[in-house]
C-alpha cells in the first residue's frame, strides 16, 4: 500500500492485447482500478499514451507491470514536485526485486542514441541521497504531467518498446523542460518481467533501431549532418561483425584496411578531466569516486570476455551461403526499420526542431557517456574511435564537456 490518500489517486490499468481474465481477477481484487483495454497491443510507449488520453489527473505516474513500490514511491514524487516546480518529469530509482543492487540510478547517453544504467549491478548503498537532472529518467517508473506529456507527444509509438523513455527526455529537454531524478521514490524491478519472452534478438532489434530513431530527432541541424553518418556507419559496422562472417569469400582485390585506433583517443586525459570537474561540481565527491570505480571496470571489461559482440566462431558455411545469426539478423533489420521509418520521424523532428528552446551544448554535458559503446568488441572498437576523429566529432562532444567543466 502508498502512504498517499487513495482517493486523490485514479488507477488506471491499460491491458495490451487480448483479455486473458485479468479483468476479472483485478475487478475482484482491485476494485478501484479501472481497466483500459485499447484491443491491440500497442507496446509500452502506446499503452502508456493511450491511458494518458484517458487520465484526468494533472500528474501521470507512469508503471510497468514488473514493478514493486515501496509504500512511499508516490508521496515522495508528489513532494518532490513541490520542491521543484520547474519540473515537468521526475523519475523514481529502481532496485533490484530484492533491493541489494541498483537497476537505475541516473542515466547517461552515448552520442550514437544508446541510453545506459551508469551504475546497475552496484550495490543498494550507492543510491544517491539528492534529487538531481538528468537528461532521462526510467519510463518503467516515471512521474510526469499529463498536460506536458500530451502536448509534446508522449511517448514515440513507432519505437513500440525500448528507449522510449530516453527519445522523451531527450525531448523535453530540447523543449526546454526539466527532468529529475527523486532516489527517495523506490520502486523494485524483477528483470525482464515484462518483456522476459521476446528473445534476445528482438530486443536487440528495438534497441538498434530506437537508438538511430532517437538521434534522427533530436539533434540540430548542424550536429545531425555531422552525426548521424557516423551513427549509421556504426551500425552496419555492428551488423557485419555479429555475423561472424569470414569476408575473403566476398572479395576481390585487397580488403580496406582494419581501423586502427588514433593515438589520441576520444578516451584520452581531455575527456577524463573534463568529466572529473563536471562530476565534482555538480555530484560531489562520492559521486566522482562512483563513476571513477565503474568507468575503471568498464575499461578493464574491454579487454576481458565481452557480454555482447562478434561471435567467437566464423559462420558456418554452406554450399548455398552461410548461416547468419539471429542478434546479427536483428541488426540489419534495424537499419532496414529504420529506412522504412525515415519518412515518418521527419515531421516529427520538424516539429521538435521548429519548438527548440535549448541547443545541444547546453544538453550534452548531461549524456554523461558520450563515447559509452554497447559492441565489445576490439575492432569495433578502433572503427568507433577512427570514425569520431575522422568526423571531428570531439569538436561536438569535447566543446560542450569542455564549456561546462569551464563554467
Amino acid at each position: 500500500g502508498q502512504d498517499y490518500p487513495r482517493e486523490l489517486i485514479e488507477c488506471l490499468l491499460v491491458q495490451n492485447g487480448q483479455d486473458d481474465g485479468l479483468r476479472h481477477l483485478v475487478g475482484e481484487r482491485f476494485p478501484w482500478v479501472q481497466i483500459l483495454q485499447p484491443g491491440d497491443n500497442l507496446g509500452y510507449g502506446g499503452g502508456c499514451n493511450y491511458g494518458a488520453r484517458h487520465a484526468q489527473g494533472e500528474w501521470l505516474a507512469l508503471l510497468n507491470t514488473d514493478m514493486k513500490l515501496d509504500e512511499h514511491w508516490l508521496s515522495e514524487l508528489v513532494a518532490a514536485s513541490e520542491r521543484h516546480p520547474e519540473a515537468a518529469c521526475l523519475g523514481s530509482a529502481i532496485l533490484s526485486w530484492d533491493g541489494k543492487r541498483l537497476d537505475f540510478s541516473g542515466s547517461a547517453l552515448s552520442f550514437t542514441g544508446v541510453g545506459f544504467q551508469p551504475y546497475y549491478g552496484g550495490p543498494a548503498k550507492w543510491l544517491p541521497d539528492e534529487d538531481s537532472r538528468q537528461l532521462f529518467v526510467c519510463g518503467g517508473a516515471t512521474f510526469v504531467r499529463r498536460d506536458v506529456f500530451l502536448e509534446v507527444g508522449g511517448f514515440d509509438e513507432d519505437f513500440w518498446a525500448y528507449f522510449e523513455d530516453v527519445d522523451l527526455g531527450w525531448r523535453l529537454g530540447v523543449l526546454g523542460y526539466d527532468v529529475w531524478l527523486v532516489p527517495t521514490s523506490v520502486v523494485y524491478h524483477r528483470h525482464h518481467g515484462s518483456f522476459g519472452g521476446l528473445g534476445e534478438e528482438r530486443r536487440r532489434l528495438l534497441m538498434e533501431r530506437n537508438a538511430i530513431l532517437a538521434v534522427i530527432k533530436n539533434y540540430e541541424n548542424g550536429n545531425l549532418e555531422r552525426i548521424l553518418p557516423v551513427v549509421l556507419m556504426l551500425a552496419a559496422k555492428r551488423a557485419f561483425l555479429a555475423t561472424g562472417v569470414d569476408q575473403a569469400a566476398y572479395r576481390i582485390g585487397k580488403a580496406p584496411p582494419n581501423a586502427v585506433a588514433p593515438k589520441a583517443t576520444v578516451f584520452g586525459l581531455r575527456y577524463y578531466l573534463g568529466e572529473a570537474v563536471r562530476t565534482l561540481r555538480h555530484e560531489g565527491l562520492v559521486q566522482l569516486w562512483k563513476r571513477a570505480i565503474a568507468e575503471i571496470g568498464r575499461r578493464f571489461a574491454l579487454k576481458g570476455e565481452p557480454p555482447y559482440g562478434a561471435p567467437k566462431n566464423a559462420s558456418p558455411v554452406l554450399a548455398e551461403g552461410v548461416i547468419v545469426p539471429r542478434l546479427a539478423m536483428a541488426h540489419l533489420l534495424a537499419l532496414s526499420d529504420v529506412a522504412d521509418l525515415y519518412p515518418a520521424m521527419m515531421p516529427k523532428r520538424a516539429w521538435i526542431q521548429a519548438h527548440r528552446r535549448r541547443r545541444d551544448r547546453e544538453l550534452l554535458p548531461m549524456f554523461h557517456m558520450p563515447y559509452g559503446l554497447s559492441f565489445w568488441d576490439s575492432r569495433y572498437h578502433a572503427c568507433f574511435q577512427a570514425l569520431v576523429q575522422a568526423a571531428g566529432l570531439e569538436e561536438v562532444l569535447g566543446e560542450a564537456l569542455d564549456s561546462e567543466a569551464k563554467e
